[in-house]
């Protein structure tokens, strides 16, 4: 045979894999994507053969979404020069044999959305690897201190997963890395200073892990990271000043992290920020009136659920991008919405209950609509909130507005 393509991705195919496939020899491309390989039935499929080990030829193999189950043949560690595997929703289980270690010509591997346990091989990480996707799966283990090997990864994918312990100093040699995603482990210790070696980066997903002490101050260094999400952790620490020079950051979520102290001035210069999660702390001090005016692009701004005192800042109407703004449960606020808050046009949504500020919110309404219903109304309030713009209240419009019972 000498066929050196075969591609029948997305053809409908179904049933089990021939092992004669092992004997396409000069096949360099098998890409079988999105067909039916794990559907019950006279042709029930039985995994993957062990037989296309001995596709020597093979640089790319593509089983995404065919549920074909089983576990990931040995065998392929035979496919010496194989650059493209991808595995991603296929059904497996088992662990991941160390044997694909061996594969040192492997740029991508991808391996997500299936339920494969055990550890991460070691023998994975090497120079010429630029993507591992690990992602949603049952790895357990620790991170190998290998991955600083791998100084052409470019995304590093892992989480959703069972992993444990800290975050490798090592990493800080990945130096190519762009994307690190390590959501929903149960990863611990701090977040070692060598995060600040990899300039390449632009997201870092690490909500849901148990990591603690302060975030590095050598992440001021990652100049290109434009996501940082590290939600449902034990920093435990106040918010560095590095980050105001974080000046590409698009959105920035450390919800429910235990940080204290209040928002440093420093971070007037993320004027990118569209996203700022800092709920569920225990921040303290007054609001800062300066945000207002710096962060033109904020959109979405949760403060609720902190120790935050002292009066709404009047400054704050000049956000000119605002459409959720929630401040709701600090119980030490006082003062009336500012009426400058009118000019918020964009605002969809503000929350203030579980507060101690009093008054109505009638001047947020979009237009004077007089004795009008509330289905033509712009504001929508609860039953707490005088509103004299029209004769009652409900669902309808363009603004929520939940206050306190008065």
């Amino acid at each position: 045979f000498c066929y050196t393509v075969l591609n029948m991705a997305s053809s409908g195919i179904g049933g089990r894999l021939p092992t004669q496939l092992g004997k396409l020899i000069k096949l360099e491309e098998m890409l079988l994507s999105r067909n039916e390989l794990g559907r019950a039935g006279i042709n029930q499929s039985e995994g993957i053969p062990t037989e296309l080990g001995e596709l020597k030829e093979l640089k790319r193999m593509s089983l995404e979404s065919t549920d074909i189950g089983g576990e990931i043949p040995s065998t392929l560690g035979k496919l010496t020069k194989l650059e493209d595997l991808n595995l991603n929703f296929a059904g497996l289980t088992g662990q991941i044999p160390h044997e694909l270690g061996r594969l040192d010509d492997i740029v991508i591997l991808k391996l997500g959305g299936n339920s494969l346990n055990g550890p991460i091989p070691a023998g994975l990480f090497h120079d010429k690897l630029e993507e591992l996707l690990l992602l949603d799966n049952e790895l357990s283990g620790s991170i190998p201190a290998e991955i600083g090997n791998a100084t052409g990864l470019q995304y590093f994918l892992a989480g959703g997963n069972r992993l444990e312990g800290s975050i490798p100093p090592e990493i800080g040699n990945a130096t190519a890395l762009t994307a690190l995603s390590l959501y929903d482990n149960m990863l611990s210790s701090s977040l070692p200073d060598t995060i600040g070696n990899l300039l390449e980066l632009d997201s870092i997903e690490l909500d849901g892990n148990g990591l603690t002490g302060e975030l590095p101050s050598s992440m001021g260094n990652l100049e290109k990271l434009m996501y940082f999400h590290a939600a449902d952790n034990s920093f435990g620490s106040t918010l560095p000043t590095a980050l105001g020079m974080l000046t590409a950051l698009q959105e920035l979520g450390l919800t429910s992290c235990g940080m204290t102290g209040g928002i440093p001035t420093e971070m007037g210069n993320l004027v990118n920020l569209s996203y700022l999660a800092l709920d569920d702390n225990e921040l303290s001090g007054p609001f800062p009136e300066w945000m207002g005016a710096k962060l033109q692009n904020l959109e979405y701004f949760y403060l609720g659920w902190n120790k935050f005192n002292g009066t709404l800042p009047v400054e704050w109407s000049e956000f000119p991008q605002i459409i959720n703004l929630q401040l709701q449960n600090n119980n030490l606020l006082t003062g009336t919405i500012p009426e400058e808050w009118a000019n918020i046009t964009t605002l969809t949504g503000l929350y203030l209950h579980g507060t101690n500020l009093t008054g109505g919110a009638s001047f947020l309404c979009r237009e004077d609509l007089g004795n009008n219903t509330c289905e033509d109304c712009g504001l929508t309030v609860d039953s707490a909130v005088e509103c004299e713009c029209c004769a009652c209240c409900g669902d309808h419009g363009e603004l929520s507005v939940f206050m306190n019972s008065r």
